[in-house]
């Protein structure tokens, strides 16, 4: 651009000043790589690190008990109970879904669950009763990216003596309307021989298309309305480090091992061994 300048006797000058930008690479991405789904540009997408203790976690949208904790008492390990305490997944606030005290028809349509027979138990056709949920939309993702995610569930269900089978309380991962099962009493029996107990695991999900996306999470009480006379108790489910692109987001990450009957397409969860 052009540009003059006068002062106060009259006189003028002009000159002309030229601007060039010129493409930067990001340090330590390959440019090749961004927003190809497959690069390096981790993100937070949520920590609940700045959430109130006890408050619904802050940009999300709930039904339920849903609240910021920093910790879950436990009971001492004895017997065939494994119920440990936990502190905070990562960093010092995690979420806690409580099941209850949703109808499963309002937490279906809240989440536009597209596949209904997530909700439906394999074993006995039983269905829950209640559940609570949050959900939200994360904008700019890619085609390709993982978003992962740490999490715990207490499995409070188990049979009555002459009871075939405990009800089988189960967490949801639902990304775009999907519903994917993260952990459920049953597969958390046979894939760690806990009965009853607090497990924790990691899950991913890979983006198939690019845009925003509505992920959610959401915990069922499948004993309530059984009819079978199970013991009735509600198992949370804890979230925490939600992510994008983690550096450890491919192969099965150390000292955890895959959850191969609920891992399924773009989902993978597992559980710590």
């Amino acid at each position: 651009f052009t540009y003059t300048i006068a002062d106060r006797f009259g006189g003028t000058a002009s000159a002309t000043v030229t601007i060039t930008i010129e493409g930067v690479a990001l340090q330590g991405v390959d440019p090749g790589d961004v927003g190809s789904g497959d690069g390096d540009l981790e993100r937070l997408l949520n920590d609940f690190e700045i959430d109130l203790i006890g408050a619904a976690p802050t940009g999300w949208s709930t039904m339920g008990f849903v609240k910021a904790v920093s910790g879950y008492p436990g009971v001492a390990e004895d017997g065939a109970s494994r119920r440990k305490p936990l502190d905070a997944l990562e960093g010092d606030v995690m979420v806690r879904l409580d099941p209850g005290p949703v109808p499963l028809t309002l937490l279906r349509n809240a989440l536009t669950i597209d596949n209904p027979h997530i909700l439906i138990d394999p074993g006995d056709n039983s269905q829950p009763a209640a559940g609570a949920a949050m959900w939200r939309t994360i904008d700019d993702l890619q085609a390709g990216d993982v978003i992962s995610f740490r999490w715990a569930f207490d499995a409070m269900e188990y049979a009555e003596i002459g009871q075939p089978m405990a009800a089988n309380d189960f967490a949801l991962f639902i990304a775009g309307g999907h519903g994917f099962r993260i952990m459920d009493v049953r597969n958390q029996v046979a894939e760690t021989g806990i009965p009853l107990g607090l497990v924790e695991g990691i899950a991913r999900y890979t983006v198939p298309t690019s845009g925003p996306l509505v992920i959610g999470f959401a915990a069922f009480d499948e004993g309530v309305n059984s009819g079978l006379g199970k013991l009735d108790a509600a198992s949370p489910l804890f979230v925490d480090d939600i992510r994008v692109n983690h550096p450890d987001r491919h192969g099965v990450p150390d000292g955890y091992s895959l959850v191969g009957h609920l891992s399924n397409g773009p989902f993978e969860t597992f559980v710590a061994a």
